[in-house]
């Protein structure tokens, strides 16, 4: 019976020994829910959190249930950086199975629209690709016409930083198109009048003159009195005058050092 009780305490201790070197084995914990913390650049959010899980999904991530072991972050991060909305993704996950997702959102300054596809042409000269159907991009500035993705991005660029700087412009244009022949034309608010801002980059050039005639010459005849008024040429602002414009006093060509 000695023997009995020997044996017994000796696999007892063994038993013992097992349990305190080799650890439980745990069930790994998951990812129960997304938490995201989004910054923007600008005053405008594009992706709101509710659209964040949706767009994991589209990009063939489903975190929800995922073990966290198993869960790829710079992946995601990577894969989130290409869609080109976000300069810096950061991605951490919480012992509670939380996937914190932190991203600071670029700021655009106005949109391209094009046969093949409508774009977010950033601050910082990114372009994005406008992919949701929601009408929150309508904010910005439309461009299209003939122009191509480069071309609104650098050649352009320059006037659009000059329009969207100036309280003025903001609230006078609302949409921008370039013609093939003509060059960049500006449709003021309430009116068809083509503001023709032609082909040459001296930009502010043109919205000096065009500004002289906004305050001097608006007020008096209003926009409907003009079909169109030309910028191109030196020192001179030239206009088309609508029929109800040939019944007021008006020039076709307004030299702009008389303004």
């Amino acid at each position: 019976m000695r023997y009995l009780y020997l044996s017994l305490a000796l696999l007892l201790v063994g038993l013992l020994c097992y349990m305190a070197l080799v650890p439980p084995q745990i069930a790994p914990a998951r990812i129960v829910d997304v938490k995201a913390d989004i910054r923007y650049e600008g005053e405008h959010p594009l992706m709101p959190e509710r659209d964040l899980v949706s767009e994991l999904k589209a990009l063939g991530f489903r975190p929800i249930g995922q073990s966290v072991d198993s869960l790829s972050t710079m992946a995601i991060e990577s894969q989130l950086i290409r869609n080109g909305l976000f300069s810096h993704i950061d991605l951490y996950t919480t012992p509670g199975g939380v996937l914190h997702v932190s991203m600071l959102q670029r700021e655009p300054l106005f949109t391209l629209l094009t046969p093949q596809g409508n774009y977010f042409v950033c601050k910082d000269q990114t372009v994005v690709p406008i992919e949701r159907s929601e009408d929150y991009y309508t904010t910005f500035l439309p461009v299209s016409g003939s122009i191509s993705v480069e071309q609104a991005s650098h050649q352009l660029y320059p006037l659009m930083q000059l329009i969207l700087s100036d309280p003025l412009w903001r609230d006078l244009f609302i949409h921008i198109y370039v013609d093939p022949y003509r060059g960049v034309i500006a449709t003021p608010r309430a009116s068809n009048t083509e503001i023709i801002l032609g082909t040459s980059s001296n930009w502010e050039e043109k919205l000096d003159k065009l500004k002289l005639f906004v305050e001097q010459v608006i007020p008096i005849f209003g926009w409907n009195s003009f079909i169109s008024v030309n910028l191109e040429y030196k020192d001179q602002i030239v206009t088309v005058p609508s029929e109800e414009g040939a019944l007021q006093h008006s020039r076709p060509s307004l030299p702009a050092q008389t303004l």
